[in-house]
């Protein structure tokens, strides 16, 4: 049945900004899951760079970020995603808008162009993300994540 579909990021936020220096693959897998609202999986196994989900020809892709095991309810971390965007040598566009950024709500989304010539097409983009602690107006870490999505009727 075809729908919007809702991918969520959920990040160890606490952990992430603990560590020293650029993070590094290893913290980043560790520290980041990702799923979506219609069975998103890694077939290849590694839960970010694997990561698929199917999406659908004229519908609504949105990304979601959020902190995991919040920590501090009075002082929060907080994640945001800064844009979405395919990824460099990519030569398919699902999207009409490349990169997509957040809009004054903090929404991220596009809705996968109405091409039939898509369909089963895999596309890879890139996710790019900042943490921060509580307080803070500048990012602990920015980073990006790399998950792909496959467009279905």
């Amino acid at each position: 049945m075809a729908k919007k579909v809702v991918i969520t990021l959920t990040f160890e936020a606490q952990n992430i900004c603990a560590k020293q220096g650029e993070i590094d693959e290893e913290g980043i897998v560790a520290n980041t899951d990702i799923s979506d609202d219609n069975n998103g999986c890694s077939p290849g196994g590694q839960k970010l760079k694997d990561f698929q989900s199917l999406v659908y020809l004229g519908y609504e892709v949105e990304w979601k970020a959020k902190v995991k095991n919040q920590v501090d309810p009075i002082a929060p971390y907080m994640v945001q995603i800064v844009k979405v965007e395919k990824k460099p040598g990519t030569v398919i566009d699902f999207f009409d808008t490349d990169p997509m950024y957040p809009d004054t709500n903090g929404k991220v989304a596009g809705t996968v162009k109405n091409n039939s010539d898509l369909l089963d097409m895999i596309y890879k983009y890139n996710v790019t993300i900042s943490v921060y602690e509580a307080g803070n107006t500048d990012p602990c870490k920015t980073y990006v994540v790399d998950p792909k999505l496959q467009a279905n009727n």
